[in-house]
C-alpha cells in the first residue's frame, strides 16, 4: 500500500494497525516526511508525478486530498498506473468545485472521471460526501477504481 500525499502519517498507522503490510508514504513536504521518521514510518521525500517508485509494484494506492494539488492530472494518473499492479485498487479523494473558497477545487467530478478512465482505470464506485466540523462543511468526491490496463509514460527527453 502507498498513502501519496502521506502528512503526517496518520492513514498509514492506521492501515498498519489493521495489520496490513508493507505500508509506505510519499510526501513532498520535509516537515512531514520528518514527522512519519519519527514514528518510524516507511515514506519517501519525492513529487509524486516524478517518483522513482518501482514500476506495476503497488497493490493499493490511498490518495486523499493530495490529486487536486497536480499541476498535471492525467500524467498524475499515468504515473499511478505506472506503479500499479494490474487489477490494483486506488481510493481517491478530492474536493468537490461546489465548496466556496478553494481555489485548488477546479475540476468536477465527471472530469476526474474522464482522467480515471483515459488512464487505464475502472471506476468502481463514485460517491460524494459532505464532511462538517463546527459549522464548516466542504462536499468531496471519493472515487475507488481498479487498474485495467498498463500505460507506459513516454520518455523525457534528455537534457543537453
Amino acid at each position: 500500500i502507498i498513502d501519496i500525499g502521506c502528512g503526517d502519517g496518520y492513514a498509514m498507522q492506521k492501515m498498519i494497525e489493521m495489520g496490513y503490510e508493507n505500508v509506505q508514504g510519499l510526501t513532498i513536504h520535509k516537515e512531514e516526511w520528518d514527522e512519519c521518521k519519527a514514528k518510524e514510518l516507511n515514506v519517501h521525500l519525492m513529487n509524486y508525478n516524478f517518483s522513482q517508485m518501482m514500476d506495476r509494484f503497488f497493490h493499493v494506492v490511498w490518495m486523499r486530498q493530495s490529486l487536486q494539488f497536480s499541476f498535471q492530472p492525467y500524467y498524475t494518473m499515468l504515473e499511478l498506473n505506472r506503479i500499479m499492479r494490474i487489477n490494483g485498487w486506488a481510493y481517491i479523494e478530492v474536493p468537490d468545485t461546489s465548496n466556496p473558497g478553494l481555489p485548488l477545487a477546479t475540476l468536477d467530478k465527471d472530469t476526474y472521471e474522464r482522467l480515471f478512465r483515459a488512464s487505464g482505470f475502472e471506476i468502481i464506485q463514485s460517491d460524494s460526501i459532505t464532511l462538517s466540523s463546527g459549522d464548516i462543511s466542504e462536499k468531496h468526491n471519493f472515487f475507488a477504481l481498479v487498474k485495467r490496463k498498463n500505460f507506459n509514460l513516454p520518455p523525457l527527453p534528455e537534457e543537453e
